[in-house]
């Protein structure tokens, strides 16, 4: 949306030509649903009017400079102190000035066109151009340094040989490539074919007989003006949802409104949740993007085609106020009676407003889908893998009584053809895992077996504290196993992502363990799936690097406490004695937890 409002963050072009395009919607609406009366035939009135939307401007501007001031937009308050901040909301009342004053310049007929449309057009127009022409450096994620603008990389790569380079300056999706410079330039004529393409209507004078005019209704009858009142009504919603994520951030509430990330180290916001996210083009199309894609599409598309019919009714452009201009100069359409004119005009107006709208909105809208999708990769970084070494420091970090313990020597082996160091990253995973597992199979048999459960109605908890915590599981319908079955492999693939940047997977010096947030990566998402399985409500942000480290250390300490735990119930179970301590605590049981799928085959599996 910035790039509409000629807007960019962290300059004085932060507000860009947003508070005139609302002082003029809003004042004109105003006038239009005659809430505000104004007689545009009176010279008087409407330099009024045009004063009154310029300090109604300028009032727009003063209330979001202070809004982006003292809501922490640039920072807090007490670290900006009251000085610079009101430095701050100094410059950018000057520059909101600055931009009335120019936009006042070229509508007096100083320049070519008005301010709006120009100060779009001309942020428009640079973007483009250096994109495709840009010399300044980027990084591939293969740690390749590259030519931003698409162009100059494609030429390059053809001088250097590289075809696969070639090949990527069409498709690369961490930096401009030639698809987007095509997919603009189809844009760019479509636009002006509607823009050229009229439908003429024949007018007769009613004073000379054979004295005719042609009245032309565009297909983009109101132009771009319902995609620039979306744009607003959004821009709105946005600001509204940074600056409530400011101050509330972790309210529920705040949430559903929107939330926001810094998306690179132009500190870029990106919506990454909530109605913000819905209301925001996706940068590709993909199978994880394909409802916000279809929401954000309908959106645009409808609403443009709504404020393009109410802009017509209130902006003197509908039926009957052309019908009673052409009444006034006695002109009538021909071959049709004057009293029909206004129903006539309607048959042209209506169509032409509401489709023009929605091809204007359908331009924007339909945009992502000539936008390459992310193959997933991270950009490259310095890589740390884990040897023996480390597994015997962390040993003693673990349980210094018991220190390095491997009697079966795993962590000496390589695994499928991996490395020793590979294979000691994917031991490592695979320990975190299971022990976080088991923390979690250690608490439900608790639960289950005190007869423990949901206050609804749920399959199978007739069985709680009847029979066995695993025996449950055989006593639940196949359909409610098959549900947990595909949750489970879900968690067990997304743990296998990768889709922060810079972050690398566990078996090539990654992390051991982690996970990616479902707020981190929203566009890999099809929906807003829910809180994150690790720390849900955020509270480690406030703990420091040695309370984190300790952290893990807990967990894995847990973790085998949880694996230890967990078989003594299951082995007290099924060979009641074996575990003394737990001998007429732990009930019976006749299941066999190591034969989960068992039965008779020739019928098809049994759960």
């Amino acid at each position: 949306m910035r790039i509409i409002f000629a807007s960019k963050r962290g300059t004085l072009m932060e507000q860009g030509v947003s508070p005139i395009l609302i002082s003029s919607m809003v004042l004109h609406t105003l006038a239009g649903t005659k809430y505000m009366m104004v007689q545009f035939g009176s010279k008087n009135e409407r330099e009024l009017f045009q004063a009154t939307q310029k300090l109604f401007a300028f009032l727009i501007t003063l209330v979001q400079a202070l809004l982006c001031v003292f809501s922490g937009m640039y920072g807090p308050v007490e670290y900006l102190g009251i000085v610079n901040g009101t430095l701050i909301v100094l410059q950018l009342c000057v520059a909101g000035v600055l931009i009335i004053l120019l936009d006042e310049l070229l509508q007096k007929g100083y320049g070519l066109g008005n301010g709006i449309g120009l100060f779009t057009a001309t942020n428009i127009c640079g973007q483009v151009v250096w994109e495709c022409i840009s010399f300044t450096s980027i990084t591939s994620p293969q740690g390749n340094a590259e030519f931003e603008g698409a162009i100059v990389f494609f030429f390059h790569q053809i001088i250097k040989m590289r075809w696969e380079g070639v090949l990527d300056a069409f498709v690369r999706s961490y930096g401009p490539n030639l698809l987007n410079l095509v997919n603009t330039l189809i844009v760019t004529v479509a636009i002006n074919w509607y823009q050229n393409h009229r439908n003429e209507i024949t007018l007769k004078s009613n004073r000379a007989r054979d004295q005719t005019a042609k009245l032309p209704i565009r297909l983009l009858y109101t132009s771009n003006i319902s995609v620039l009142m979306m744009c607003a009504v959004v821009q709105i919603v946005f600001f509204t949802s940074q600056i409530l994520q400011l101050n509330f951030k972790g309210s529920f509430i705040v949430s559903i409104f929107g939330s926001w990330h810094e998306a690179d180290a132009h500190s870029k916001l990106r919506p990454n949740g909530g109605l913000a996210y819905y209301l925001s083009p996706p940068d590709a199309v993909s199978i994880w993007q394909l409802d916000r894609f279809i929401i954000y599409s309908v959106f645009v598309v409808a609403i443009c085609s709504e404020f393009s019919r109410f802009w017509v009714n209130i902006s003197g452009q509908s039926a009957k106020d052309m019908s009673r201009r052409l009444s006034q100069q006695d002109m009538s359409i021909q071959n049709q009676r004057n009293e029909a004119l206004t129903k006539a005009l309607w048959r042209y107006i209506r169509p032409a407003s509401v489709l023009g709208g929605s091809l204007s909105a359908a331009s924007v809208a339909f945009q992502p889908l000539a936008a390459p999708q992310a193959a997933g990769l991270a950009r490259s970084g310095a890589v740390k893998m884990e040897t023996i070494a480390d597994l015997k420091t962390l040993a003693k970090e673990l349980n210094p009584a018991v220190g390095y313990w491997d009697p079966l020597k795993l962590s000496e082996y390589s695994f499928w053809d991996y490395t020793n160091e590979e294979s000691i990253g994917w031991l490592r995973h695979a320990e975190i895992k299971h022990g976080r597992v088991a923390m979690a199979g250690f608490v439900g048999y608790i639960v289950h077996a005190n007869g423990i459960h949901f206050p609804w109605k749920i399959p199978g908890d007739e069985f709680c504290g009847q029979v066995s915590a695993p025996e449950l599981w055989h006593n639940l319908p196949e359909v409610a196993k098959v549900q947990i079955v595909l949750g489970i492999g879900f968690l067990e693939w997304w743990s296998e992502l990768r889709l922060v940047e810079g972050e690398k997977h566990y078996m090539k010096g990654g992390k051991p363990g982690y996970v990616p947030d479902f707020e981190a990566t929203p566009d890999q998402l099809p929906h807003w799936i829910g809180l994150n399985l690790y720390d849900p409500f955020k509270w480690s942000k406030t703990k420091t690097e040695a309370q984190k480290a300790r952290g893990l250390i807990v967990e894995l300490n847990n973790g085998r406490l949880a694996q230890i735990g967990l078989m003594a119930f299951l082995s007290e179970a099924k060979i009641p004695g074996s575990v003394p301590l737990l001998k007429g605590i732990i009930p019976p049981m006749d299941y066999n937890v190591m034969a989960t799928f068992y039965g008779d085959f020739s019928n098809g599996v049994t759960f």
